[in-house]
């Protein structure tokens, strides 16, 4: 039922911005207080995203590391938890880079952390601002608490994205949507390095070599491609590059 409302409203938005324009253009509303109620509008959809996801502790946000199915995620969705999460914006503390990169990635510029008593988020993103309604995401990391638990500890760790690897499996999924909301792209092998002093409530440095599979392609065989990088959050914020 709520994801039905989410979709009416955000149809129902396009509609209502229609309207108005035409109402304006006949001089029956004043220009500014449509776009007031516009963005009320928005920031009304915006808090009953942030409800919705918070009840459903973001289970189910895709495919990564692995596990079978279409890797799917709202980014906006996503922008918006951080936005309503009491975030702090900063300057330039967070970063996700590609030092290698065999699929070609679009270039981030909003980058920002999420950490809650049952998730934890890293984002790399296309976006103006936290309120951008369309946001792109490029790359997101993520770890779920486990019911009944502390959250995982990951300084010093090296994780492998794989099972049957020489290294502790991954406890989280590996997202790369490059600009789509929904991709048949799995990250399915690799590993994912956090450096001694990391700590999922505070700062979070690490590194990233990954293979990613791309299932969306018509190339036969699958192809894979080949992504490092390394990457650098604090917990609860969000920064843009300029």
């Amino acid at each position: 039922m709520f994801g039905f409302f989410i979709y009416y409203a955000v149809i129902d938005d396009t509609n209502f911005k229609a309207r108005f324009r035409c109402l304006g253009e006949e001089g029956y509303v004043y220009p500014p207080k449509v776009r007031k109620r516009i963005k009320l509008q928005h920031m009304l959809v915006v808090a009953l995203l942030f409800a919705v996801l918070s009840l459903a502790t973001l289970t189910g946000c895709g495919a990564g590391s692995g596990q079978k199915g279409a890797a799917t995620g709202e980014s906006t969705a996503a922008t918006v938890t951080a936005s309503n999460s009491g975030m702090t914006e900063q300057s330039t503390i967070n970063s996700f880079t590609a030092s290698y990169d065999e699929y070609g990635l679009i270039k981030p510029n909003f980058f920002y952390s999420i950490y809650t008593d049952s998730f934890w988020s890293i984002q790399a993103d296309v976006a103006e601002n936290v309120w951008d309604p369309n946001t792109k995401t490029v790359v997101r990391i993520d770890i779920q608490k486990p019911a009944g638990s502390d959250m995982l500890s990951v300084g010093g760790k090296t994780f492998a994205i794989e099972d049957n690897a020489p290294y502790e499996k991954f406890p989280g999924s590996f997202l790369v949507f490059n600009g789509q909301k929904s991709t048949l792209r799995r990250v399915e092998a690799g590993t994912i390095s956090f450096s001694p002093d990391s700590i999922l409530s505070g700062y979070v440095n690490g590194s990233y070599d990954v293979l990613l599979t791309d299932y969306d392609s018509a190339i036969f065989p699958t192809p894979h491609y080949r992504l490092m990088g390394t990457f650098s959050f604090k917990a609860g914020t969000y920064n843009a590059i300029l």
